[in-house]
């Protein structure tokens, strides 16, 4: 009997060791299906395609956006385009809750909001590669276009608001503004401006002193050279402008031109220009150095120059 028993209690531990392996085999295996089951589930998740192609048309003017070898985003009209990527990042963003909006429930035709138009949509591509295309009709009252999209077909849904204000920017409001000099008292030398009725005059720095054919006129050249401290451009106006728009613009014959030289920060003397135009609203035509991109200033930061080149010295 105590043979047996032994031999019944080794087959019992036996048994138990291996229902023990099957058990963790079990858990192992489970354990090894759920990163493909969380990978697949996140796969069901819409998203905007690698390939970067972007598309949009707000009825009037459309723009084409693609990735380039870096990866970085190109105004596809014309790549040299210094483009902002953070500036598409609104569209972006929107591309992404778009793939993933909920339709409107018990919804309408899609004609009764006005989206048999097919002329304000975006164009990108989802996940697996296949174009979509999401068409914009009326706004609601948030101020969201109704939309649809061209693989779900009968359904509705609303843009996210952020896209409504996306789709009507100018390609121009998405450029990466040339950075001007640093000006400053300090490391300006000479300053030359020109204006109407012909108004031409220079000035040299001279002990701290601004200095004009042996006189000292700092105090009226405080103003400019407060205003060249910190001078920005606000925004882009004309991008490799057409023939003609210089004079358009009132810079076929500006109002005033300032040339200033300077040490720069590597200890180099180089020169900065900028042409001043007309107004437009609040603000004037710009053009810097010899990019005949045209810019646009305040007219309020531009008044100490203009009032130079207008009296003189």
């Amino acid at each position: 009997m105590k043979k047996q028993s032994k031999w019944l209690l080794l087959m019992l531990a036996v048994l138990i060791l291996l229902t023990a392996a099957v058990a963790c085999g079990g858990e192992k295996a489970k354990e090894n299906k759920n990163p493909k089951q969380g990978e697949n589930n996140k796969e069901t998740v819409e998203t905007a395609a690698p390939d970067g192609m972007l598309e949009y048309s707000d009825g009037k003017t459309t723009l084409h956006f693609a990735k380039d070898e870096d990866g970085q985003w190109q105004w596809q009209d014309d790549p040299a385009f210094p483009l902002d990527e953070s500036e598409l990042h609104a569209v972006l963003t929107s591309v992404e809750e778009m793939m993933s909006a909920q339709p409107i429930k018990n919804a309408k035709k899609p004609s009764y909001y006005g989206l048999d138009s097919k002329e304000t949509y975006l164009r990108t591509t989802d996940q697996k590669g296949n174009k979509v295309t999401f068409y914009f009709g009326d706004k609601n009252k948030n101020d969201q276009y109704y939309m649809r999209r061209t693989d779900h077909k009968g359904k509705v849904y609303a843009a996210p608001k952020a896209l409504t204000k996306a789709l009507s920017r100018s390609i121009y409001d998405m450029m990466k503004l040339p950075k001007l000099p640093e000006l400053t008292e300090k490391n300006m030398q000479t300053i030359v401006i020109n204006g109407g009725d012909g108004v031409k005059f220079s000035v040299k720095a001279s002990d701290g002193q601004w200095v004009r054919q042996g006189t000292k006129v700092s105090k009226k050249m405080q103003p400019v050279v407060k205003m060249l401290d910190g001078l920005a451009l606000d925004r882009c106006i004309d991008y490799r402008p057409s023939h003609g728009v210089d004079k358009i613009c009132g810079l076929r014959h500006p109002a005033a031109v300032i040339r200033v030289d300077y040490v720069n920060s590597m200890n180099v003397e180089t020169s900065f220009r900028m042409e001043v135009g007309d107004k437009r609203g609040s603000g004037r035509y710009v053009r810097i150095n010899d990019d005949n991109t045209i810019y646009l200033i305040d007219s309020k930061t531009l008044t100490p120059l203009l009032r130079l080149a207008q009296e003189g010295l």
